[in-house]
């Protein structure tokens, strides 16, 4: 029974380990950036090591840099570069991780390993992430635009529900008529100006 018991804990740890709640890190901070939970006050955020959970709110300021990395895959990051808003809204290794882009330029390279357990929405879009590296600039409620550096990205309209696959040196703009496919992007930031 003495041995019985260790072998039937850790059999339980190992089948519910795959819910864990994740958490995000700060890896590299330039600039002003706050963060909040749900409906409380911004505080700055001081430097890197600083850890980032569900239902937070992030806000970088003008000339911003803020590089985030998730505790369960490290190699997975996501950058706000310039004014921008973010909230983490699904946090759990192994199973999903959301982040919800309200307004400014957010980079991300998304490593195999958390492949489609990865999505990002904003006010007129939802990408579905394949393990890839991508460029967003979100206008709040006006549109969306998305460049794929590499990988594969599927955009959904939250207003149409269309669909589209966007692969590598490819670019999309989502608004209230829908996703286009655009061709102009910036050298710096992969995206149209």
């Amino acid at each position: 029974m003495k041995r019985i018991l260790p072998v039937m804990f850790m059999m339980l740890f190992s089948a519910f380990s795959g819910f864990a709640a994740d958490y995000m890190v700060v890896n590299q901070l330039l600039g002003p950036a706050e963060i909040k939970t749900g409906t409380g006050p911004y505080q700055p955020i001081r430097g890197t090591g600083f850890r980032l959970e569900k239902g937070m709110t992030v806000r970088t300021g003008e000339g911003g840099f803020l590089q985030l990395a998730f505790s369960s895959d490290s190699s997975t990051t996501v950058v706000l570069r310039g004014a921008a808003t973010m909230e983490i809204t699904e946090l759990l290794s192994h199973s999903r991780n959301g982040l919800y882009l309200h307004t400014g330029r957010l980079t991300a390279v998304v490593s195999a390993i958390m492949g489609d357990k990865f999505n990002l929405r904003t006010s007129t879009a939802v990408l579905g992430i394949r393990g890839t590296e991508f460029t967003v600039h979100a206008r709040g409620s006006k549109s969306t635009d998305i460049f794929v550096v590499k990988g594969e990205v599927e955009v959904v309209s939250v207003l149409t529900d269309t669909r589209m696959v966007l692969h590598g040196g490819e670019s999309a703009s989502v608004s209230h008529t829908g996703i286009e496919q655009t061709d102009g992007v910036s050298s710096d930031t992969g995206l149209k100006e």
